[in-house]
């Protein structure tokens, strides 16, 4: 059975991590070794192009996401900012995806396209999420931002929990209504 409850989230960033991070529990402090975020290794794209489709299910007008995926394998890493990680679960799948990307680096205004099953938006989701900001850290000035359907309201309300603020509605070519939302990160104190 497909997994119709995966989220996408799509917006600008860039990010970077040498080492794997174990999230900590919600409840207890923890660490959860049974979720790791960690840098992409090539090996992966095949994972990450599964959980980006079953995101797509239920969606109109979206199809298979390869060429979503061939964008983000694509990204001109030697002109723009980009980074990302995974979420891996205890026995090394893939769980959640998240990309940060900048076009224009002398603005550094990032998208973010975060990708993980619905069920764990709040554990997955924030450990990305959290590890995206910590990476953001060293740059001065960053917006990040991302663009969504307004009917996910979990994903929305996820952004709106974490301090972003409603820029635009706009249509899309389906007759949905999309929102873009932005955050503005503080400088780093180092």
């Amino acid at each position: 059975m497909v997994d119709t409850e995966t989220v996408s989230m799509s917006g600008i960033h860039a990010m970077s991590a040498s080492n794997d991070i174990a999230t900590p529990s919600p409840d207890t402090g923890n660490p959860r070794p049974e979720i790791t975020i960690r840098p992409v290794h090539e090996r992966d794209w095949p994972e990450i192009l599964d959980l980006a489709n079953r995101s797509a299910i239920g969606t109109p007008n979206e199809g298979p996401q390869d060429q979503w995926l061939e964008n983000r394998r694509q990204f001109d890493e030697k002109n723009c900012l980009r980074e990302h990680f995974v979420a891996v679960d205890g026995t090394g799948a893939i769980v959640g995806y998240v990309a940060a990307e900048c076009l224009i680096v002398r603005d550094m205004d990032f998208r973010v396209h975060l990708v993980t099953p619905r069920a764990s938006l709040e554990t997955v989701g924030s450990a990305l999420y959290d590890a995206t900001v910590a990476a953001l850290a060293k740059y001065r000035n960053v917006e990040i931002r991302f663009n969504e359907r307004i009917e996910d309201e979990a994903l929305v309300g996820f952004a709106l929990a974490r301090g972003f603020v409603e820029v635009k509605q706009y249509p899309l070519a389906d007759g949905a209504r999309a929102i873009r939302l932005k955050k503005d990160l503080p400088p780093s104190a180092g």
